[in-house]
């Protein structure tokens, strides 16, 4: 089967579960946290029209098809998982297998991180994982996926973590701490 077969063939098994036409603006890989409240199928939606947009259609040929997450079953079984939970169990356990397949995919992200105000660590880890990460200044490449990621002032993270949706070629993520309370 093609790429662009294969993309027939998610979008249809999407639209089964309620997703046909749904795509939202500041979508997965934006620098907003995912503190909004969304279901289940519109964040797969929305990660699904990520993953299109790493390679244009143009580049879809059998040399590519084969690499692009978008057509690894690995990565479209957790995806329409997602899309189809129904409590916050299935969506935690579908969540943290396609956070898995998208780390398998070998594609990363340029991520930049600022903190308001400056001067603190950045630090982010990813939802599936126990492993901490310091961002580093400037441009850092990370793995797609999802990641928890907070400020670090003396070993307190201010604000506590969010989490963001890491798929987009480039993302530029600013946390703004938050301000210390007065007794």
């Amino acid at each position: 089967m093609n790429t662009e077969a294969k993309g027939a063939r998610l979008l249809g098994r999407l639209a089964l579960v309620g997703l046909c036409g749904l795509v939202l603006a500041g979508a997965a890989g934006s620098d907003a946290p995912l503190d909004q409240e969304i279901t289940a199928s519109e964040r797969a939606q929305q990660i699904y029209e990520q993953l299109r947009r790493r390679t244009p259609p143009s580049d879809w040929s059998g040399a590519t098809a084969s690499a692009f997450p978008e057509v690894s079953e690995g990565v479209v079984r957790p995806l329409e998982r997602l899309a189809a939970s129904r409590d916050k169990v299935e969506e935690a356990e579908a969540m943290g297998d396609l956070a898995e397949a998208l780390e398998g995919t070998g594609y990363y992200s340029k991520v930049s991180f600022k903190s308001i105000p400056g001067g603190a660590k950045i630090k982010y880890r990813p939802i599936a994982r126990d492993r901490v990460v310091t961002a580093q200044a400037g441009w850092n490449y990370i793995a797609i996926g999802f990641y928890y990621v907070w400020v670090d002032r003396g070993g307190t993270a201010t604000p506590a973590p969010d989490q963001f949706d890491i798929i987009a070629k480039r993302v530029k993520i600013v946390i703004r701490e938050a301000k210390p309370r007065r007794h």
